[in-house]
């Protein structure tokens, strides 16, 4: 009987050790982010190196809420289909406008409103730019679904680059007469490279939407961070005025 006894506390403990592995695995989570200079809301590298807000927010609700976030970097394209493939836990950031025909007909879950964002045409007031027609520089890989149809109608024409820094480059040396891209990250390429003011251009279409964080299986995540991120309103605040996006609450 007592070696009996021994035997069912050994199994015991094995079964209550692999439940506690199992566990720590279950609150490990790969957060995708596809490969951008988008600062001040996110800088994420090839080296899976990501920094600022997003990072930020993100990790907060990890300390407070049990997690440990593995961080990964990838080109937006091959993003999308790790995250199809369910072979990601988490997006960031994300937006239900951003849903081609692949993911439209999959189920993906959003979060409440992260961050606000603005995207557009920016120019200078007083460009006196050569180029004809509507030639604007945009971000490789990334397709304004706004712009479809004056696409279509050969209304405007857009020439990629690498990165918002490149588009904007190409813009100041008149090789488009427009850049279309992040009004926030824009704002601050701007001003650290270039002592020129830039509008946004009405005339075009803007979008006026918000970062969400995503996942195509946890859904059970996506409804905890929301609740976070309600308790959480007033630091969520003060990291926003951080990161000078206090005039992007969602």
């Amino acid at each position: 009987m007592r070696m009996l006894g021994k035997l069912m506390l050994g199994v015991l403990m094995t079964l209550m050790a692999t439940a506690g592995v199992a566990e720590k695995a279950n609150k490990r989570l790969v957060v995708a982010v596809d490969e951008n200079e988008f600062l001040p809301y996110y800088q994420a590298r090839a080296d899976d190196s990501v920094r600022g807000f997003a990072r930020d927010l993100l990790d907060r609700f990890a300390q407070d809420e049990g997690y440990t976030l593995d961080y990964q970097v990838y080109p937006l394209n091959r993003l999308q289909q790790l995250q199809l493939q369910r072979r990601v836990d988490l997006r960031f950031p994300d937006s239900p406008l951003w849903a081609d025909n692949r993911k439209k007909s999959a189920q993906i879950f959003y979060s409440r409103p992260v961050v606000a964002y603005v995207d557009g045409i920016f120019q200078n007031p007083k460009d006196k730019s050569q180029v004809q027609g509507n030639i604007f520089s945009i971000l490789r890989g990334f397709t304004p679904l706004s712009f479809t149809e004056l696409v279509k109608d050969g209304k405007v024409r857009f020439m990629e680059a690498p990165d918002l820094r490149a588009a904007l480059s190409m813009y100041y040396k008149q090789r488009v007469n427009g850049v279309y891209g992040n009004e926030a990250v824009l704002m601050r390429l701007n001003r650290e490279g270039y002592d020129e003011q830039l509008v946004i251009q009405n005339q075009f279409p803007v979008t006026r939407d918000n970062y969400r964080l995503s996942s195509s299986h946890h859904k059970d995540v996506i409804a905890q961070f929301d609740r976070w991120y309600e308790t959480k309103k007033k630091d969520i605040d003060v990291l926003l005025e951080n990161y000078q996006l206090n005039s992007f609450r969602p």
